[in-house]
């Protein structure tokens, strides 16, 4: 989807607060305190919760997939789309961050790690600690605070995502 060159005014309350009908042109971009947000459509069949990492929905097979998006594991090839700033159900539109400071959520095997390690996707939208023992893959993010497994008290600085 390309830019229109007309500029959309996004109110604060809508960067966390998912809606059921479409507010803003897919794709919308929206910049506040440092972070970077994107306008999306989660069309994958789960809610997106606080903290978890969406992709593009059929990137496997397809890159036209616009702004449609699914919480999944890092196996549909693992291109992060952004983090959800709140949980948003299936068929809501909502913003993800693309760039910034985040909560995130550790996924269902993370091990606790220290400040300034790299964060790897996991499973079902979490995070994983890149570790000397696992291996090692495309890093989207690096603690800021000690990355531990209870959600909601990790902080990360997202850096990289496909949007």
């Amino acid at each position: 989807m390309s830019f229109d060159g007309l500029a959309q005014a996004v109110k604060d309350d809508d960067l966390n607060e998912p809606h059921a009908a479409i507010r803003y042109q897919l794709g919308t971009r929206h910049f506040k305190s440092g972070n970077e947000y994107v306008y999306v459509y989660n069309d994958g069949g789960a809610s997106i919760g606080t903290g978890k990492y969406c992709v593009l929905k059929g990137i496997a097979t397809s890159i036209t997939s616009g702004y449609s998006v699914t919480v999944t594991n890092a196996s549909l090839i693992g291109y992060i789309a952004g983090v959800a700033q709140t949980t948003f159900a299936t068929g809501y539109f909502g913003f993800v961050m693309i760039r910034g400071t985040s909560l995130v959520t550790p996924d269902t095997g993370a091990i606790s790690c220290n400040v300034g390690k790299d964060l790897l996707l996991g499973t079902d939208g979490g995070f994983r600690p890149a570790v000397d023992s696992m291996t090692t893959g495309l890093a989207f993010a690096f603690t800021m605070n000690s990355f531990v497994t209870t959600v909601g008290t990790s902080k990360a600085r997202i850096f990289n995502s496909v949007l």
